[in-house]
C-alpha cells in the first residue's frame, strides 16, 4: 500500500502546484495554436467516439512533432520513450521487437492500425511487423489498462493504436539514411535505407502510398537484415458517408542469432512475411445516427531455421491468417452517446510444428457515455465473447472524468478483459520446450485513478493503478535440466504510479519553442507463487522507468518557405529491470530544416556506449551514429 499512499500524496501536491501555476498565463504551442484548456482531440482507439477532455483512461498521444523531435527510425524505437511501455528489441532497425505495457507480456498488448488488429494467432512476436514508415503516421495513441468493453480481445496490458494520415502532404517525397556503430566489431557494418512517398487526389478520391527498403549487416554476429515494406491507402468522403481501403506488406529477412534459444541458436535465420488489408464504410444515416461496416484480413508466414547453413537440423514453417468483419451503430442523444456492435473473427494456422487449427470468435459490445453536467461524465460498457474454447463470457468496464475547471480534471476507470492462448502457447514443442493444449484463457482486472492538467505552457498527467491477473500464462521450468512449459500460474498483481509532465519555454533566456518532457513509471508486483520454478516472461518487467527529454531551437532565420532552422534534442533514459541490472542510455538528435522542402539530421544513439539487455540473451546495440536527408516536392 505504500506506493498508493505516495501516489495519492503526489496527486494533491500536483493539483495544488498547477492551480498555483495558472497565473502564468496562456501561451502557444510549437505550431502556434493556442491551447489554454484541455485538448478536444477525439480518440480513434474507440468504437464510441470519446474526446480526450472526457476520457477516463490513461492516454498518451504521439503526434508528428514528437516523432520529428526524436532520433528514431521506426515505431519500436519511438515507443521506447513512452512511459509504462516496455520495448524489448532483438534486432536492429525494427527487425524484431516485443511490446509490453505495465508488466504485461507481448501477447497481452493489442496493436491496431487504423482500427485493424495486428494480433497474430501464432505468437505476439509478429504483431510489430508493420508495413509503413513513421512519415505516414498522423499520430499514435497509447492507452494503458484492461478494457475489453472497448477493444475486445487481448487488450489486457493496453492498446497501441497507429492512425495513418488521411491524405499526403505532398505529391512526392523521399528520405535516405544510414547508420553504423562506432565499435570495431568485424561483424558489424553500415545499415541504411530508402523511403519513397507519393500522394494526391483523383477526383474526390484521396490516394497515398509509400515504400521502404532497409538493409544492413547489423551490429554483431548474425544480426544482418533486409526488409521491404509497402503501403497504400485510398479514401473518399461524401454526404452519404466515407469509404477507406488500406493495405500493406512487410517482407522481413534477418539473422536471429541468440534471439530465442541462446546460446545454441547463434546461427539461426528467420523470414517473416506479413500482408494485411482492410475496407471500411461509414454511413451517416442521420445527424444523430451512424453505421460502420468493416472487413479486414491479415496473413503471416514465418520460416525459422535453427542453423542457417544446415536447415535440415531444425526448422519451423507457420502460415496463418486472421479474417474479421464488424458492424457497429452509433446514436447521439442530447447529452449522451450509445454504441452497439458485433464482430466475427476467424483465426487459422497451418504449421509443420503446431499443426493445423482453426477457431471462431464472436464478440458483441455496447458502450454508453453520458454528460451529467458540463464538469462530470461517465462511461459504461461491456463486451460479450463467445468461442467454442471458453463458451460465452461478459467483460464489463466503466470510467469517469470530473473537471475542476477548464484546465484540470480527475479521472478513473475499472476494466476487465481476457486473452486466448496463442497457437504457440498451446502446441509449440522442440528440444527445449513442451506444449500444453490444456491451457486456459488468462484474465485481468484493472483499476486506475488519475489527474490531467493542461494550461498555458504546462501539461501534466499522473495516475496510480492496480492490475490483477488470473490464470496468467507463463513458460516455467524447475532448472536448466527441464524443458520450458507454458502454465496458468495462478494470480499476479501489479501496482504502480505513472506520470508525464511537459513544460514549454520553461526558462525566459531560452528560445521560443523550447520544451522539456519528463515521464516515468514505478511498478511493483506481488510475490509470484512459483515454488521451485523459474519464470521465462512474467518477472522480467521494469520496476522503474524514467525518461527526460529536452528540445531547443538553436537557430532560426528566413520566412515562409525559406525559413531555416537548427534544432537539438537530448534524451536520457533510466531503466531498472527485475532480476537484472539498471542502466542509463543517452540519445540525441541534431536537425537542420529548410522550410518544408527538405531537412537533414544526425542521430546519436546510446552516446555513453552502455552495455545493456532488454531481453536476457540479447546484447543491445552499442553507440550508433546515423545520418539522413529528406526532401519533398
Amino acid at each position: 500500500m505504500q506506493i498508493f499512499k505516495q501516489g495519492i500524496f503526489a496527486f494533491f501536491a500536483l493539483h495544488g502546484f498547477f492551480l498555483g501555476a495558472q497565473s502564468l498565463g496562456d501561451t502557444s504551442d510549437l505550431t502556434g495554436n493556442n491551447y489554454g484548456r484541455m485538448r478536444e482531440l477525439e480518440l480513434s482507439s474507440s468504437r464510441l467516439p470519446v474526446r480526450l477532455s472526457e476520457s477516463g483512461m490513461h492516454v498518451t498521444v504521439i503526434n508528428q512533432s514528437d516523432i520529428k523531435a526524436l532520433p528514431v527510425q521506426n515505431v519500436n524505437e519511438l515507443l521506447a520513450y513512452v512511459s509504462g511501455v516496455d520495448v524489448r528489441q532483438r534486432g536492429p532497425m525494427g527487425a524484431q521487437a516485443d511490446i509490453g505495457i505495465r508488466g504485461s507480456s507481448f501477447d497481452q498488448v493489442l496493436v491496431l492500425v487504423d482500427g485493424v488488429r495486428m494480433t497474430d494467432p501464432q505468437t505476439g512476436h509478429h504483431q510489430m511487423n508493420l508495413p509503413f514508415p513513421l512519415q505516414m503516421i498522423e499520430r499514435i495513441e497509447v492507452i494503458r489498462g484492461t478494457a475489453a468493453r472497448r477493444y475486445g480481445l487481448n487488450a489486457l496490458g493496453g492498446v497501441v493504436h497507429i492512425i495513418t494520415k488521411k491524405r499526403s502532404e505532398t505529391a512526392f517525397a523521399f528520405e535516405s539514411f544510414g547508420m553504423s556503430i562506432t565499435d570495431k566489431d568485424p561483424n558489424a557494418g553500415l545499415n541504411g535505407g530508402l523511403r519513397l512517398f507519393a500522394g494526391g487526389a483523383l477526383g474526390t478520391w484521396q490516394v497515398m502510398g509509400g515504400a521502404e527498403g532497409l538493409k544492413g549487416k547489423g551490429y554483431r554476429w548474425n544480426t544482418d537484415f533486409e526488409q521491404l515494406r509497402t503501403y497504400i491507402k485510398v479514401s473518399n468522403e461524401t454526404e452519404l458517408g466515407s469509404f477507406s481501403l488500406l493495405g500493406g506488406t512487410n517482407n522481413n529477412d534477418f539473422g536471429a542469432g541468440l534471439f530465442y534459444a541462446a546460446p545454441a541458436d547463434a546461427n539461426a535465420r528467420e523470414t517473416v512475411n506479413t500482408q494485411f488489408a482492410s475496407a471500411q464504410f461509414q454511413s451517416n444515416i442521420s445527424d444523430r445516427d451512424k453505421l460502420t461496416i468493416s472487413a479486414s484480413g491479415r496473413w503471416n508466414f514465418d520460416h525459422y531455421i535453427f542453423t542457417k547453413l544446415n536447415p535440415t537440423v531444425y526448422q519451423n514453417k507457420h502460415q496463418n491468417q486472421a479474417i474479421q468483419v464488424e458492424a457497429s451503430y452509433l446514436h447521439t442523444f442530447k447529452d449522451s452517446r450509445l454504441a452497439l456492435g458485433v464482430e466475427s473473427r476467424n483465426e487459422k494456422i497451418t504449421s509443420n510444428n503446431l499443426g493445423d487449427h482453426n477457431r471462431e470468435v464472436i464478440g458483441t459490445y455496447g458502450e454508453y457515455i453520458h454528460q451529467w453536467t458540463p464538469e462530470f461524465s461517465t462511461t459504461f460498457g461491456a463486451y460479450g465473447l463467445h468461442t467454442e474454447f471458453i463458451g460465452f463470457k461478459v467483460y464489463p468496464g466503466a470510467e469517469f472524468q470530473l473537471k475542476f475547471n477548464d484546465y484540470s480534471a480527475l479521472w478513473g476507470n475499472l476494466g476487465t478483459g481476457q486473452r486466448l492462448p496463442t497457437y504457440t502457447d498451446w502446441y509449440y514443442k522442440d528440444g527445449a520446450n513442451l506444449s500444453n493444449p490444456n491451457l486456459k484463457s488468462e484474465r485481468a482486472r484493472n483499476s486506475e485513478l488519475g489527474y490531467r492538467y493542461q494550461k498555458g505552457s504546462w501539461s501534466a498527467q499522473f495516475s496510480v493503478f492496480q492490475k490483477d491477473y488470473t490464470d496468467m500464462i507463463d513458460w516455467v521450468r524447475r532448472d536448466s535440466t527441464f524443458k520450458w512449459k507454458p502454465e496458468n500460474i495462478s494470480t499476479l498483481q501489479f501496482r504502480g504510479v505513472e506520470w508525464e509532465i511537459r513544460w514549454k519555454e520553461f526558462l525566459p533566456v531560452l528560445p521560443e519553442g523550447t520544451e522539456l518532457v519528463w515521464n516515468g513509471c514505478v511498478l511493483r508486483s506481488s510475490q509470484l507463487d512459483l515454488p521451485g520454478l523459474n519464470s521465462k516472461n512474467a518477472l522480467h518487467y521494469m520496476p522503474l522507468q524514467n525518461t527526460l527529454r529536452f528540445r531547443v531551437k538553436l537557430w532560426e532565420g528566413g520566412e515562409g518557405i525559406h525559413q531555416t532552422g537548427v534544432y537539438f534534442s537530448g534524451i536520457w533514459r533510466h531503466i531498472s529491470r527485475f532480476n537484472s541490472n539498471s542502466y542509463n542510455v543517452f540519445d540525441a538528435k541534431l536537425e537542420f530544416s529548410r522550410g518544408k522542402s527538405w531537412n537533414a539530421y544526425l542521430n546519436l544513439m546510446n552516446l555513453g556506449n552502455t552495455q545493456y539487455r532488454e531481453i536476457a540473451s540479447v546484447p543491445m546495440m552499442p553507440r550508433w551514429i546515423g545520418l539522413g536527408i529528406a526532401a519533398q516536392l
